[in-house]
C-alpha cells in the first residue's frame, strides 16, 4: 500500500469471514530498509440480520407534561421480544449546539422492562437545558460481536425556556403610579419577579432564557371559602409579540410603569371596599404542552370606598328656642343617595369676661334625625340644642359627610354664616 501522506495512510480489507479473529502485520519499507509494527489482533462482528430488524419503530418526541420545563419525553415501539436468548437494549443519541456553538453528542441507553414484546411502546424522560434545540435518534444496541441497528430518527425538539417563579408584592409609596390608580373601582398589585416575552419588567435579574408568554390572574373576595370559590374569577393574558402587548385581559392588565416595574390591574370592580386577593401563574406554552409556575398569592387588597360629592346649598333659621338646618342631601361618587351621617358643626360668638370669643358646637346627625324632601335633608335642632343661640346675633355652619363602611370622609364645606 503507497503512503500517501504522513499519518494519512489507510487500507481497507474486505470479504472476510464473519464473527472470525484475524492479525494484520503491518511493515514499513522504504529505500533504506524496513521495520514491522505490532500485531493487530481483530475479530470481525456477526452480520445479524435479525439484530438489523431491531429498528425501533414509530419514534416520537415531546415536552413532556407534568414535569420540569427542560424535561422531554422520547418513545418508541420495541421491534423484537424480550426473551432469555434475545436481550435488545436502546441507544438515544441527542445532539445539541452549546453557548460556545460547539456541537454536543450524548448518548443513553435504556433496558427495557423484562416480557417486552414486539409492538410495545418504550418510554423515556430525559432531564435536558431548558431554552434548547435537541435532535434525537434512537437505534437497537448491538450484542458482543453484533452491530448495532441502524438509527431511527425522533426529530428535533427546542425544550421549554424557564418559568421564573410568579411573586407579589403590595404597592408603596416608590411605585410610580398614575393618578388613575386611586380610583373606587379597581384593584392593583406589583409583580415584583416579572419576566416577559419581550424582555420588559425587572430587566437586571432577568436571564436570556427567563421568559413568560401566558399569565393567568385570579382575583377572589368572601369571608369564607364558599364565598371566594363563588366569587372567583380567572383571566388568561397571552403575549402577542407581533404588537408587542398582552392581549385577553378584559378587565385585567399587566402593564410596565414607568419605572420598570410590572404591574397587575384590575378594573371596574363592583363590589364596593372589599378585600380581594389577587393570584398570578407564569406558563409557556410549546408542542402542545404547557409548563407553569407555582401560583403566588397576595396580600388581601381593599377596593377604595366611595367619595362623597362636595355637599351645597346650606341654609338655616334660629331663635333662642328653635333652629334648622338643610343641605343638599350629599351624593356619592356613583350618583347613589344612601343614608348619610353628618358632622354639623355651628359657631357662635359669646361675650366672656368683656371680650368677644368663638364657640363651636358639633352634632352627629343620624338618618333618622333628618328629613328628605326631594334632595334637600333637613335637620331640627332640639329646643335643648337651640339654647346655643341665645345672646346671638350670628352664627356659622359646616356641614361634613362622614365616613362608613362604603364611603370615606367628605370634604367640609365652607362656613356659612347666618343671622339669628
Amino acid at each position: 500500500v503507497p503512503a500517501d501522506a504522513i499519518g494519512d495512510t489507510s487500507a481497507t480489507v474486505s470479504n472476510l469471514t464473519e464473527n472470525t479473529a484475524y492479525e494484520f502485520k503491518l511493515t514499513a519499507h522504504s529505500t533504506t530498509g524496513s521495520a514491522a509494527a505490532p500485531v493487530i489482533r481483530v475479530t470481525t462482528k456477526i452480520a445479524d440480520a435479525a439484530q438489523q430488524d431491531n429498528v425501533p419503530n414509530d419514534v416520537q418526541i415531546r415536552l413532556t407534561a407534568g414535569k420540569e420545563t427542560s424535561s422531554v419525553t422520547i418513545e418508541w415501539k420495541a421491534a423484537a421480544d424480550d426473551t432469555a436468548d434475545v436481550k435488545v437494549q436502546y441507544v438515544i443519541e441527542y445532539t445539541y449546539t452549546d453557548a460556545k456553538d460547539k456541537v454536543i453528542t450524548k448518548k443513553v441507553t435504556v433496558s427495557p422492562k423484562k416480557g417486552v414484546q414486539a409492538g410495545d411502546v418504550i418510554t423515556k424522560d430525559l432531564k435536558l437545558k431548558a431554552g434548547t434545540t435537541y435532535t434525537f435518534a434512537v437505534y437497537a444496541k448491538g450484542a458482543r460481536g453484533v452491530a448495532d441497528s441502524v438509527a431511527a430518527s425522533a426529530g428535533t425538539i427546542t425544550t421549554y425556556a424557564v418559568v421564573p417563579k410568579a411573586a407579589l408584592a403590595t404597592i408603596s409609596k416608590k411605585d410610580a403610579l398614575p393618578d388613575w390608580f386611586k380610583s373606587e373601582s379597581m384593584i392593583a398589585a406589583r409583580v415584583s419577579n416579572y419576566y416577559a416575552a419581550n424582555s420588559i419588567g425587572n430587566v437586571k435579574k432577568q436571564k436570556s432564557t427567563d421568559t413568560v408568554d401566558t399569565v393567568t390572574i385570579t382575583y377572589t373576595f368572601g369571608k369564607t371559602k364558599a364565598d371566594k370559590m363563588s366569587n372567583s374569577k380567572s383571566v388568561t393574558l397571552k403575549w402577542d409579540s407581533v404588537n408587542q402587548e398582552w392581549t385577553g385581559g378584559g378587565n385585567v392588565s399587566l402593564t410596565v410603569g414607568d419605572d420598570g416595574r410590572a404591574y397587575i390591574i384590575v378594573t371596574a370592580l363592583t363590589e364596593i371596599a372589599t378585600k380581594y386577593t389577587l393570584a398570578v401563574q407564569f406558563s409557556n406554552e410549546a408542542e402542545g404542552q404547557k409548563a407553569t409556575s407555582t401560583a403566588a398569592t397576595s396580600k388581601t387588597i381593599a377596593t377604595t370606598k366611595l367619595n362623597w360629592k362636595p355637599v351645597t346649598r346650606i341654609t338655616s333659621s334660629a331663635d333662642s328656642q328653635n333652629a334648622s338646618v338643610s343641605w343638599a342631601a350629599a351624593r356619592d361618587s356613583e350618583g347613589t343617595l344612601p343614608d348619610t351621617v353628618y358632622t354639623v358643626k355651628i359657631w357662635t360668638e359669646v361675650e366672656s369676661r368683656g371680650q368677644m370669643k368663638m364657640m363651636v358646637k358639633t352634632f352627629t346627625v343620624k338618618a333618622s334625625q333628618y328629613t328628605i324632601a326631594g334632595d334637600t335633608a333637613s335637620w331640627a335642632l332640639t329646643a335643648s340644642q337651640a339654647k346655643i343661640f341665645a345672646n346671638v346675633s350670628e352664627y356659622w355652619v359646616t356641614v361634613t359627610p362622614r365616613a362608613d363602611k362604603l364611603h370615606v370622609a367628605g370634604t367640609e364645606t365652607a362656613p356659612a354664616v347666618f343671622t339669628v
